[in-house]
Order: structure tokens, then C-alpha cells, then sequence
């Protein structure tokens, strides 16, 4: 399930970042796990990425499901997202999650390979020599009422892409625009070919041609 979002260069990305967080990461992974896996056990793995590029990025929330309990999943994730979009979070949770991305930094550059990402980053996004000491400053001065801002921008529960990999058997009727990668061979050329595109590498396309259950296991791996 996802969206899209901010570009890295976006003033947005830094907020997102604490929003995706909070909502997927933090702890076992965020309000997503918690609802979906600690609570109702529905999940083998539930969680939210952000993914961020020069021109655009995107938002996502993977679970590993039964697919008896893919309907009662999307449900349980809708309600914490609109959760999330119409009350601010706790101020517990922004100061444990500023904690957390802070402290993640010098752990990210403690190996050489670490340390050339950080630079590869920063020289591609055009952050700035100064950018990792001043990454405390403006995760700190981040507030909730950016937060909600931020993530009322990017995510709406009743309009998100939707796509399941594997036996699926069910058609959604609440809102969201839903995909089965298996059977991506029924839609059309244009949808199919852009869906491809934005999701998997040259190589990747290389090497599943036109063989759709292949793409379905890359997606779910």
C-alpha cells in the first residue's frame, strides 16, 4: 500500500522522515507494526518506508499476510493512517523518534562504505558539507503541527495504491486502487508499462521480460 512522496530535496523530506518514523519504524516498526502485528496478529512483518529521489519519491506500508486476513489488514492500516492524519502525535513519540533518527547518524558512518554513502548523498542531493552536523539541529526543531501537516499532504486512507503479490481472491470495495502483480498481463499496455517502470530496476525488467509471476516474487522479496 503506498503513495507518493516528497522529493530528498524537498524541505518536506526531513519532516516525512520523522512521520515514517513514527508511523512504521520506530520500535516494532512504528503504529503500523503495533496495530497490525503486536495487537491483532495478523502480520508476519508490517512496516513503512520512504523512498526519496531527485525528482520524486514514494511512500510505502508492506505487511506479509494470509491472504484469508488481507482485507482485515488494509482495514487496520486505513484506520491508523487516518488516525494519523486527524490528531497529533504524542509527545512522547516525537522526542523517542528524534532520539532515534539522531542517534542513528554516527552509527550509519561508523564503516568506510558508510561514510562514502554519506558523502555519495550529499554531493547528489546537494545538501552541503555542513549537512551531518547540522542534522540534530533540524530533526530537533521539527513540531507536531508540521507532522500533521506533512503527513495530511502525502497520505489520504481512501486513496492509496494497493497491490498485493500472490493468491489474493478478493476485490476491495473501500477505496484505493488495487493491483495484482500476477496479473498485471490484464491491464493495459500504458498502466502495466508504467507501473513496471516506477517500480523495478532495468536489470530487474532484464531479467523477468515478460514473465509477471517472476515480477510478483522480486516485489515480494
Amino acid at each position: 500500500m503506498g503513495s507518493y512522496g516528497p522529493q530528498r530535496t524537498s524541505k518536506e523530506f526531513l519532516i516525512a522522515s520523522l512521520v515514517n518514523n513514527i508511523l512504521g519504524q520506530f520500535g516494532m516498526m512504528g503504529r503500523i507494526g503495533e496495530a497490525v502485528r503486536e495487537k491483532s496478529g495478523l502480520a508476519y512483518y508490517a512496516s513503512t518506508a520512504l523512498n526519496a529521489w531527485q525528482m520524486a519519491g514514494t511512500w510505502e506500508i508492506t505487511a506479509g499476510v494470509n491472504p484469508s486476513n488481507i482485507e482485515k489488514t488494509i482495514e487496520i492500516i486505513q484506520k491508523e493512517i487516518s488516525r494519523f492524519v486527524s490528531e497529533p502525535v504524542s509527545d512522547q513519540e516525537l522526542a523517542d523518534s528524534k532520539s532515534n533518527l539522531i542517534g542513528l547518524i554516527p552509527l550509519s558512518i561508523e564503516s568506510n562504505a558508510g561514510v562514502a554513502n554519506a558523502i555519495i548523498r550529499i554531493e547528489r542531493y546537494k545538501l552541503g558539507l555542513n549537512y551531518l552536523r547540522e542534522y540534530p539541529g533540524m530533526i530537533s526543531g521539527i513540531s507536531k503541527e508540521q507532522i500533521l501537516q506533512v503527513s495530511q499532504k502525502y497520505f489520504d486512507p481512501k486513496h492509496l495504491v494497493i497491490i498485493s503479490a500472490g493468491t489474493c481472491g478478493f476485490m476491495w470495495r473501500n477505496g484505493g486502487d488495487i493491483i495484482e502483480i500476477e496479473r498485471l498481463e490484464n491491464v493495459s499496455p500504458e498502466i502495466r508499462a508504467r507501473f513496471i517502470n516506477r517500480v523495478y530496476t532495468e536489470s530487474e525488467k532484464e531479467i523477468c521480460g515478460n514473465n509477471y509471476a517472476c515480477f510478483a516474487g522480486r516485489f515480494a522479496a
